[in-house]
This record gives C-alpha cells, structure tokens and sequence, in this order.
C-alpha cells in the first residue's frame, strides 16, 4: 500500500460534532473502513470555510451530482 496523508480534524467551520457526525457514512478504502460527513454536511463546511479552494469544491460538488453517494 502507498503511503498517504490523513487529516484528522477535531473541529470544522460550519458545523457541530454531532451535526458532522449524523449521517456519515462509511466506506471501505483499501480495505480498510472509513467514515465521511454526509454530503450536504460537507456542502455546509465548504461554504462556512469560505476559502476559494473550498467555494470551487462548492461548485464542483454541485455541478456534479453524480458524484452524491448518498442516493
């Protein structure tokens, strides 16, 4: 397996633990299991956050909705 970089954040723009944490979902990666905020969570970060790498994360996510897991 290659190495890789993992952000473990204990606090995000936009959001509480307990808003972060209602409707994650989790995946497997590697073989291993992994949880993620919900989609519209993560929408609600991105936005909050207001960096324009963050607002172009915006826009992609939603030019893309294909891209929503949570169908």
């Amino acid at each position: 397996m290659k190495p890789a970089l993992i952000e473990v954040l204990t606090k995000i723009d936009g959001l509480s633990f307990d808003e972060a944490v209602e409707g994650a979902r989790t995946f497997e990666v590697d073989g291993r299991r992994v949880p993620f905020i919900a989609r519209q969570a993560l929408l609600k970060n991105k936005r909050a956050a207001g960096r324009p790498k963050d607002l172009a994360d915006v826009a992609w996510l939603e030019a893309h909705p294909e891209t929503n897991s949570e169908r």
